[in-house]
């Protein structure tokens, strides 16, 4: 996985995301502002971030996703290491255990694994390396961000894919400030 930095400015301080601990730093706002540098597959899935009314609108399919217990297993492992290591969580990322045809599949079974709203919304970060790892069409067309809410700092994490968000049940990205976007690609 490739991260690269979006640093916010807000109020004078400059906030960013540390990829190796999984957290938001901040600073006061330096003379020289650090240039962002996305390559033009990344800035076309960022500028539908930015601009929310240019995402595709999805429909929810009802698709009925077999869950193997391999699966199971690595979605269990996902969000606990999520839960007590980001670096874990990366490494973890890095070996897909199983592999599903689109990101929406991927995104079907782990909604499936963990089925109530509450869960969902407290689960972002596993899912999203969950879909990551288990995705064959996300190394090629997706991007995954990682954004914060100003300024309480609460965070977020979010794919969006052929100009779309694959997960129809979060609406929540709208309302974050992406720090980091997150490739498959080299």
């Amino acid at each position: 996985m490739k991260f690269y930095q979006i640093p916010v400015i807000f109020f004078d301080k400059l906030f960013w995301f540390h990829s190796i601990f999984g957290i938001l730093l901040t600073k006061n706002k330096p003379k020289n502002l650090p240039k962002i540098e996305l390559t033009n597959s990344i800035d076309k899935q960022y500028q539908v971030v930015i601009n929310p009314f240019k995402a595709k609108v999805l429909d929810v399919k009802n698709r009925n996703v077999k869950i193997s217990f391999l699966s199971k297993i690595y979605g269990k492992l996902m969000v606990f290491a999520c839960k007590y290591s980001f670096f874990g969580a990366r490494v973890l990322a890095k070996i897909p255990f199983v592999k599903y045809p689109t990101t929406e599949i991927a995104i079907k079974a782990f909604q499936k694994l963990y089925p109530t709203n509450l869960e969902q919304r407290t689960l972002c970060l596993p899912r999203m390396l969950f879909v990551i790892a288990t995705s064959k069409t996300f190394k090629n067309k997706g991007v995954g961000f990682i954004g914060v809410f100003l300024p309480s700092r609460k965070m977020h994490a979010w794919i969006i894919e052929n100009n779309s968000n694959p997960d129809p049940y979060d609406d929540t990205w709208i309302c974050y400030q992406p720090v980091v976007a997150i490739t498959k690609k080299p």
